[in-house]
C-alpha cells in the first residue's frame, strides 16, 4: 500500500515533528494534532492542517508512515 492510501480527507491524526524539522520556529519537538485537508495521489503527498499553527503543511505520505512520523492505523 502506498502512503497516500492510508489517509482520508477530514481524518484527524498526530504527526511527530523533530527538533530538526522545527528549526527556525518556536515549536518544541513532539506530536502535533492535525486534520488531513488534501491527498495528492500523483505526488504521494498528504496536506495536513495543524491546529496549533492554523496552517497547512505537506508531507511525503509513504515516507511519513515508513519513518514513523505518522503512526499507521491498525484499522
Amino acid at each position: 500500500m502506498k502512503g497516500r492510501e492510508a489517509f482520508v480527507v477530514g481524518q484527524t491524526l498526530e504527526v511527530l515533528w523533530s527538533e530538526k524539522d522545527l528549526e527556525g520556529t518556536n515549536w518544541k519537538p513532539g506530536w502535533y494534532r492535525g486534520e488531513v485537508q488534501r491527498v495528492d495521489e500523483e505526488n504521494d503527498v498528504v496536506y495536513i492542517w495543524y491546529y496549533k499553527d492554523r496552517a497547512v503543511y505537506g508531507l511525503n505520505a509513504t515516507g511519513a508512515l515508513v519513518d514513523g512520523i505518522i503512526p499507521q492505523s491498525s484499522n
